[in-house]
């Protein structure tokens, strides 16, 4: 859960073009046990037990500890623990959904946000206690339980937040971030590109988090749900530019919907 037990094998970056090449939705292949296998044949690289290094071989073995402890399969138990209790409609991926045990489920940010609201908002053992939680130093930042947490006084940083990306030859890209601060405001947003790095769409979603969120969720709060469905694609466009400095353009996807549905959540 904290990237430090040592794995650092990586069976998904050595094969994830050819489990890529044909769509989850025509081959129906997960693929978190092989690449647990071929993760613990090679067993954890000396001197790196107990430091930091992401590998997604990670989540793989932990998906066949679930399944070996339950002795039913990793989406049947993720449906039943962790997406109904929350109230959200998550699928598999038509494209990459065998990589579900990584990051192969799909959701609105809506739903998205109701989701870490429910596992990481107030009242939660996760977002009452993440400092206690086990975490792994990465310079400033601690990571664990998927979730980055970091000082409030770190300059561009929010104290809260969670980002994750598919960047595939054979697939489309996309990606979403998450950040929450300890005002209480939370921000989610997709993205469909390779190019941000996790430090550049953190930083991101925390200037969004404090310069634009607050006044535009007040607005749109203010006015009735039906005109809230009825906004423009362009609504952001009429924003003042300063609001928006510095904002990659694919972090608006969230508000660019007619048919937009937010919900009132604050954590």
């Amino acid at each position: 859960m904290t990237h430090s037990a040592g794995l650092t094998f990586d069976p998904v970056a050595q094969h994830r073009e050819a489990w890529a090449a044909t769509p989850f939705a025509e081959s129906g292949a997960m693929r978190h046990a092989q690449a647990a296998r071929l993760t613990l044949a090679r067993g954890p690289e000396s001197g790196m037990v107990g430091r930091y290094r992401f590998n997604p071989a990670n989540y793989a073995v932990l998906a066949r500890v679930i399944e070996q402890l339950t002795g039913r399969g990793y989406v049947e138990v993720c449906r039943e623990r962790a997406i109904a209790p929350a109230g959200v409609t998550a699928t598999l991926d038509a494209e990459l959904g065998g990589f579900a045990a990584w990051g192969g489920w799909a959701m609105t940010m809506s739903d998205y946000l109701r989701f870490v609201h429910f596992h990481y908002g107030p009242g939660t053992d996760l977002g009452d206690n993440a400092a206690h939680w086990p975490l792994a130093r990465i310079g400033s930042s601690r990571f664990g339980a998927g979730l980055f947490v970091s000082d409030d006084a770190v300059e561009g940083y929010p104290p809260a937040a969670m980002n994750g990306r598919s960047c595939f030859e054979n697939a489309s890209p996309s990606g979403a971030v998450m950040c929450a601060d300890s005002s209480g405001w939370a921000f989610a947003a997709s993205y469909a590109s390779c190019a941000p790095d996790a430090e550049t769409c953190i930083t991101t979603c925390a200037k969004l988090l404090r310069a634009v969120v607050p006044p535009l969720w007040k607005t749109l709060m203010s006015m009735p749900p039906e005109s809230r469905r009825a906004l423009p694609p362009g609504y952001l466009d009429t924003l003042p530019p300063e609001m928006l400095e510095g904002a990659p353009r694919e972090f608006f996807d969230l508000f660019r919907s007619p048919a937009v549905d937010l919900p009132e959540l604050k954590f």
